[in-house]
Order: C-alpha cells, then sequence, then structure tokens
C-alpha cells in the first residue's frame, strides 16, 4: 500500500472497505468525502478490522474515536494516517 501522499492512502482505504463489505460495495461506490459510518461503508464491527488493518499495513495507531468524532471520512482518515506516517 503505498504511502507518497494522502490520496494513495485514501484509494488503498477504499480498496479495504471493499474487502471489508463482502461483495456489497465496489470502489466506485465509496465517497472519499461521506461519513463511513453514516454512509454505511463500515459499521460497528468493520471498524474494528479497519483499524486493525490500518495499523498492520500502515505501523500507526488510530484511537477508534476517531471514526466518530475526527477522522470521519475516508478523506479524513487517509490525512490523519498521512500525518502520524511522516511524524
Amino acid at each position: 500500500y503505498s504511502t507518497r501522499s494522502a490520496s494513495d492512502i485514501a484509494d488503498a482505504l477504499r480498496r479495504l472497505i471493499v474487502d471489508l463489505s463482502n461483495g456489497q460495495l465496489t470502489f466506485d461506490d465509496i465517497d472519499l468525502g461521506q461519513h463511513m459510518l453514516d454512509s454505511g461503508y463500515v459499521d460497528s464491527l468493520s471498524a474494528v478490522v479497519l483499524l486493525a488493518r490500518i495499523e498492520e499495513i500502515w505501523a500507526v495507531d488510530v484511537d477508534d474515536t476517531c471514526l466518530v468524532n475526527g477522522a470521519t471520512t475516508l478523506n479524513d482518515l487517509a490525512v490523519l494516517i498521512y500525518g502520524k506516517r511522516q511524524s
């Protein structure tokens, strides 16, 4: 998974969401600016798996409350991950 830019990370996150959806979503279904939970891209269980995959792939820790109160869109989450990778 590329980390050249936040945009690369956002695309990788879209691919992860597609994998987690078990065929319910396609890459093009996912709007990077939509609230992940409100849009149904992730639910509470898949959010936990997503955060574990983020830690595994990019070696950054993202608190689960971030998905509710901070990085609520994939764009926000990508910027957060990119920033943590740069520090």
